[in-house]
């Protein structure tokens, strides 16, 4: 069977969320001894980060306007190669697509109206609009939709009132590096890289107000306020002006120099960054999947997240839930963490059994499953 993979930004060089998905089942798929033919398309770029083999073929389309390339470019290239079935890997997909479409539908967190506050950037707000308006379309289309969490699942059927039996739940994994246990020095030296030291608390941070941002800026605050010898904070996905502004707008310039933001954090140092923390906080409001739960939990660092969402779900019992809208819960659970070594040793061992249960190899065997169902309807 000829499968078509849209992977449209593959191939930048700075990978987020599902561009990182995407990369860890491509990579994984069967280079021989395997009936299907797998045409990758994406967007022409600087990282080439799959190579092609005896049946994984990669084309680069032009880059132009990404509604555009998705609607016109990859079903006209998808027609002219004559692939038999279309896996679109990151929740949208072309609308007039005629022949049998697979839809890896992450979350539907865009289609809840608090995305559309004035809290969301311009950018999110126009891309929460392109996904509202096709994917309801593209979602009854779709022969398949896969998509990475039981809770997710059920909000599809609710929200777009879809059959359960047309989808699949494929929790994503995590990449054997975050297993491995590194040397003081080798992550020293990767937090010399990104000018922090070891101890801190870990928070992956985005302007989006479903990931809390605020709210941990307040916990700190409240954590600065209520016990002495606080790590300090390091947050990932803010630059200097947000943090600012942010700080100003909730009359919190006190934490500000307790504080240490790092940019773009490369794949290859994410575990020995992990490593270099004592916590991760991860109190977000809702999540597809919440990958960094458990590449923290494999590097051996506890994990404070939400009770809402699909957190519950992936954190299991290793892992301390909160309430992500009360901020002195999140200071509690820390406090209680940092002065509980017992505690804190056994979350760590949770969290480390926990993750072995999340692997890409299982997650590329139900995928291709998955393709093996199709290529039997579309046979009959």
């Amino acid at each position: 069977m000829k499968i078509a993979i849209e992977a449209q930004r593959l191939f930048r060089a700075r990978k987020h969320g599902m561009d990182v998905v995407a990369y860890e089942f491509l990579r994984r798929l069967p280079t021989q001894n395997d009936n299907n033919q797998y045409h990758i398309i994406v967007k022409n770029d600087v990282d080439n980060c799959i190579q092609p083999s005896k049946n994984k073929f990669i084309h680069p389309l032009k880059a132009i306007f990404y509604p555009f390339w998705e609607q016109f470019l990859l079903p006209n290239f998808c027609k002219k190669i004559n692939i038999n079935v279309l896996h679109c890997t990151a929740n949208t997909a072309p609308i007039f697509y005629k022949k049998p479409l697979i839809l890896t539908l992450h979350d539907i967190i865009f289609l809840q109206q608090n995305n559309f506050s004035n809290k969301a950037s311009w950018y999110q707000s126009l891309g929460n609009t392109y996904r509202s308006l096709v994917v309801p379309i593209v979602a009854k289309k779709a022969v398949k939709i896969i998509t990475v969490s039981q809770y997710q699942k059920d909000a599809i059927v609710q929200k777009l009132n879809i059959l359960p039996q047309k989808i699949s739940v494929i929790h994503n994994g995590v990449d054997e590096r975050f297993f491995n246990t590194f040397t003081a020095i080798q992550v020293q030296n990767t937090l010399l890289k990104y000018s922090i030291k070891p101890g801190y608390i870990f928070f992956m941070a985005n302007t989006e107000p479903r990931k809390n941002t605020i709210g941990v800026l307040q916990a700190f605050a409240l954590l600065c306020k209520q016990t002495t010898q606080v790590p300090r904070l390091v947050i990932k996905g803010l630059n200097s002006t947000q943090l600012k502004s942010l700080l100003e707008k909730h009359h919190l310039n006190f934490i500000s120099n307790q504080i240490d933001l790092i940019g773009y954090v490369d794949y290859n140092d994410l575990p020995l960054i992990y490593q270099g923390a004592t916590i991760l906080w991860f109190p977000s409001i809702s999540e597809g999947f919440g990958l960094p739960i458990i590449e923290a939990m494999a590097s051996g660092v506890p994990v404070i997240t939400s009770n809402l969402s699909c957190m519950p779900e992936i954190a299991g019992n290793a892992a301390i839930l909160i309430d992500p809208l009360n901020c002195q819960t999140i200071v509690e659970a820390t406090i209680t963490l940092l002065n509980n070594s017992a505690l804190y040793n056994q979350i760590v061992l949770k969290g480390k059994n926990r993750a072995l249960d999340f692997t890409w190899d299982e997650a590329v065997k139900k995928l291709l499953l998955v393709y093996s169902e199709i290529e039997k309807e579309i046979l009959l």
